[in-house]
C-alpha cells in the first residue's frame, strides 16, 4: 500500500532486495538470483511488522511509521528512512535477515540527532524521506533528505560497524553527519540520487523570491562538501 523507496544488495549469487510499504508501516524483503527474480516472488521477510497481516504504526525498534526510503550500505547494512518516527533505522546485515526469515525483527540501532545540542527540535531528524549511500571515489557515503528540518544531511564516511550508535548516551563523532545543507523555510528535499558528477535531489515546496511556490531539482555539481559547494538550482 503506497510503495516507495528501494534498494538491493548482493551476496554472491543471491539479490536482497528491500521495499518500503510506506502505509502498512513496513519494509518487505525479497530475495532471488537477480533482482527481476527476487520481485517475481513473494516476500521472504516483513519488517516494522511482526507478520505479513499486520499493519499497526509503531515505535519500538521493531516497529516503523511511514517508512519512506531505504538504502543498503557495501556491508549489506539496511537503513530505513522511519519518517514519522522523526529517525533512521538501522538493520545489520540484510542477507542474514533473509536467509534466516526473521520477520519483526527490531533494528539494531537507530539515529535521531544531527546536531550535538539535544534540546530542541532544530538539531534533530524530523521527517525524514530520501536517503541514499553513495559511492564516491571509493567511499561510501549517506545523504538523507531532512525534510521537516529543510535541510539536507551528508555523512562523508559511514562508521565501520554501526555498533558504535549502540549507546545513545555516549554519541560518538561518526553519529553526526559531516555537512548540514540549510535550505529556505519550506522546502522539502525528498528523493536523492548521484549521477556520477552531480547530486541530484528532488524538492516539491521550493519557495520562490516572487512568493510563488514550484517543484524542482536542487543539482549540485560535483558531491557537497565543506571545502567547496557548487549548486544549481533547475526549475
Amino acid at each position: 500500500n503506497h510503495p516507495s523507496g528501494m534498494a538491493y544488495y548482493k551476496a554472491d549469487n543471491t539479490v536482497y532486495f528491500a521495499m518500503c510499504d510506506v502505509w502498512n508501516s513496513r519494509v518487505l524483503i525479497y530475495k532471488g538470483s537477480s533482482v527481476e527474480a527476487a520481485v517475481k516472488a513473494d516476500p521472504v521477510v516483513v519488517l516494522g511488522q511482526d507478520d505479513f497481516t499486520s499493519a499497526k504504526p509503531g515505535y519500538g525498534l521493531n516497529q516503523m511509521n511511514y517508512p519512506m526510503d531505504c538504502a543498503v550500505d557495501g556491508s549489506g547494512n539496511l537503513i530505513v528512512s522511519d519518517s514519522h518516527n522523526n529517525r533512521l533505522l538501522i538493520f545489520e546485515d540484510i542477507a542474514q535477515i533473509a536467509e534466516n526469515e526473521a520477520s519483526g525483527v527490531a533494528a539494531d540501532y537507530e539515529v535521531g540527532w544531527f546536531m550535538t545540542d539535544h534540546t530542541t527540535n532544530s538539531s534533530r531528524i524530523i521527517n525524514p524521506w530520501g536517503v541514499n549511500i553513495e559511492n564516491v571515489d571509493g567511499v561510501d557515503k549517506m545523504i538523507v533528505g531532512n525534510l521537516g528540518n529543510h535541510c539536507i544531511l551528508i555523512w562523508n564516511n559511514l562508521p565501520d560497524t554501526w555498533a558504535e550508535f549502540s549507546d545513545t548516551d555516549v554519541y560518538t563523532e561518526n553519529y553526526y553527519p559531516d555537512l548540514v545543507l540549510s535550505l529556505e523555510v519550506g522546502s522539502t528535499p525528498r528523493s536523492i540520487t548521484w549521477s556520477g558528477k552531480q547530486l541530484i535531489v528532488g524538492d516539491e515546496n521550493i519557495h520562490n523570491s516572487d512568493g510563488s511556490i514550484k517543484s524542482c531539482f536542487r543539482v549540485f555539481n560535483g558531491f557537497p562538501s565543506v571545502e567547496s559547494i557548487d549548486k544549481k538550482i533547475s526549475r
